[in-house]
């Protein structure tokens, strides 16, 4: 009789030998995605949870903002320049530029948690800015907003496209 000798998985058909190695990438490949998609989320929250963050979050008086409050905080129209007795904030290049009699400084813009209120960032000098959107008496911290000082007075300037607008 001929006797076959049996054929383990090195024998079997170059056709199947592929197909199994396309099955066990791309389950490898989908067992990869899955976690780093896990990690992403939870490095990043998921949007949903932003809207409950943002109604927690609190205003300067301590109590906590309503979601809508929060809403139409963000979608203001900022101006994007300010005036004030010896000091002129404007917009530009990306970056807040305040000028006073003491000089000028840059500052990034952020996220403000507070009410109504505009928040950027001095690297150089290490120093945060707050002002109130509507104008107003802008605030200094050097220490990492634990406190905060009266600095300078800001009042928004119509630009010359908004006084357009509103007429």
């Amino acid at each position: 009789m001929d006797e076959q000798p049996d054929r383990g998985a090195q024998d079997a058909p170059p056709v199947l030998n592929n197909l199994k190695g396309w099955v066990v990438g791309l389950t490898g490949l989908v067992v990869a995605m899955a976690g780093l998609l896990g990690a992403y989320r939870q490095i990043v929250p998921a949007s949903s949870a932003e809207p409950a963050a943002a109604a927690a979050a609190p205003s300067e008086t301590g109590k906590p903002l309503a979601a809508a409050d929060a809403a139409a905080a963000a979608d203001e129209d900022l101006p994007l320049l300010y005036e004030g007795e010896n000091a002129k904030l404007e917009f530009v290049d990306d970056k807040w530029v305040l000028t006073t009699s003491e000089g000028t400084y840059d500052y990034e813009d952020m996220y403000s948690k507070y009410e109504g209120s505009v928040l950027a960032f001095d690297k150089l000098n290490n120093a945060y800015l707050r002002w109130p959107i509507k104008g107003g008496m802008g605030e200094d911290s050097t220490d990492e907003k634990q406190s905060w000082n009266s600095y300078v007075e800001l009042y928004p300037v119509a630009q010359p496209e908004e006084a357009n607008a509103a007429e």
